[in-house]
């Protein structure tokens, strides 16, 4: 007892860091939000001034930059000097004094910006550098929360099988159905994640998500006009050997099944049995063992489980 109440604390150790990650994502997603509308801002200016050019130089056959040239050489100085520079101008400016107050409450100072370094290329390309360097530090933390979450849960299962594998195979072998208690979900929606621990809400959300992917598509494939060449080759086979299907209740070997894992691509959907792909990548040398006999069991007393018939 007391070892499963010191991986029970672990695993709320390891949420706690989860959260922390996920408080810091939302941090800096938002100042990347920022950067991009900068720079997007920047980009137009450029394309203005890259068309105004184009025109003055019109005439000039010789002499003329090309666009990557231009931009090299390009001081924007019609920032407040014109309808559209005063309009961008306001933009930038309102956006600068936001990013710099997050930038200061990460203590990230040494990033601060003004309209003043956006002017010149160099400028312009070391606030790009930031940007790509955010958005790889993003992608790091995001996949950091998905793994550390798929493990978390991975863990708690194999507690579960390490602990109390008798009352686990009973419960399989005479398919009982345990109930789930989702204390909290991970969500994430237009790059934020957020932690949802009112259960009504977490039921609305995993009863929209599951109804919008099992629906029912009704198709009617005869009233799809293709070659008759294409529904000849498609119809279903009527000169199968029953004698093939003996080979698909023989004994799974640990060596088939390290197999197939390797060359299962994560993130797949569960296949019948229902266990995810990134469980059984995850899962030590006795899970691996213990969910294959019991497959195996299944298979001998020619008794599938009715949940993983459903997949």
């Amino acid at each position: 007892e007391k070892k499963v109440k010191e991986k029970d604390n672990s695993i709320k150790e390891r949420q706690r860091e989860i959260k922390r990650k996920i408080e810091i994502f939302n941090k800096i997603s938002n100042i990347n939000k920022i950067e991009y509308n900068i720079k997007t801002i920047v980009g137009k200016t450029i394309k203005q001034e890259w068309r105004n050019y184009r025109q003055r130089t019109y005439s000039n056959k010789y002499q003329k930059l090309n666009e990557d040239e231009f931009a090299k050489s390009l001081i924007i100085n019609s920032w407040g000097t014109s309808d559209t520079g005063k309009h961008f101008a306001i933009k930038i400016l309102n956006l600068i004094k936001i990013y710099n107050e997050k930038l200061g409450k990460l203590q990230e100072t040494e990033n601060l910006l003004n309209i003043e370094k956006l002017r010149t290329y160099q400028g312009r390309e070391k606030f790009r550098a930031i940007l790509e360097a955010r958005e790889k530090k993003i992608k790091q933390y995001h996949e950091e929360i998905i793994n550390e979450n798929i493990e978390i849960n991975v863990r708690k299962r194999e507690i579960y099988l390490e602990e109390d594998i008798g009352k686990m195979i009973k419960n399989i072998l005479e398919k009982n159905r345990k109930k789930i208690d989702m204390s909290s979900l991970i969500i994430k929606e237009e790059g934020k994640f957020t932690i949802e621990k009112n259960q009504e809400k977490i039921k609305e959300r995993v009863y929209e998500h599951y109804k919008d992917w099992t629906r029912k598509r009704e198709i009617d494939l005869d009233l799809i006009d293709y070659e008759e060449k294409w529904r000849n080759l498609y119809s279903p086979i009527e000169t199968i050997d029953p004698k093939i299907y003996e080979k698909l209740i023989e004994t799974i070997k640990i060596e088939e099944l390290e197999e197939v894992i390797r060359n299962t691509k994560n993130k797949k959907a569960p296949g019948l049995s229902g266990i995810p792909y990134d469980f059984w990548k995850s899962a030590k040398e006795l899970t691996k063992n213990l969910l294959l006999g019991i497959i195996n069991e299944s298979l001998d007393r020619e008794v599938v489980i009715e949940d993983w018939k459903k997949g």
